[in-house]
């Protein structure tokens, strides 16, 4: 999938609302020089392991346990998951 390009609060409330830190790392790919969408490995776990080390760096200014972290996907997001940790 590609990147965001705005953010709402109803598509993040059920985890917002419980208190869940939310990081949205896009997980899928990026773009050439031409413009064109490249997806597949290793940009999903690459955009994961990037959105990881944005709030490490970021932690006194990013609420919550950074040493507690969950990540989830369908379909192939066990797989990613496996590779993230």
């Amino acid at each position: 999938m590609e990147a965001p390009t705005s953010y709402g609060h109803s598509t993040i409330s059920e985890f917002i609302d419980k208190g869940i830190i939310y990081l949205y790392a896009g997980c899928g790919g990026r773009y050439d020089d031409s413009m064109n969408f490249i997806s597949g490995p290793p940009w999903p776990v690459t955009d994961l392991k990037s959105v990881i080390r944005y709030a490490r760096y970021n932690k006194n200014f990013i609420p919550g346990d950074k040493d507690k972290i969950f990540s989830f996907r369908m379909i192939e997001g066990g797989a990613q998951s496996c590779l993230l940790f």
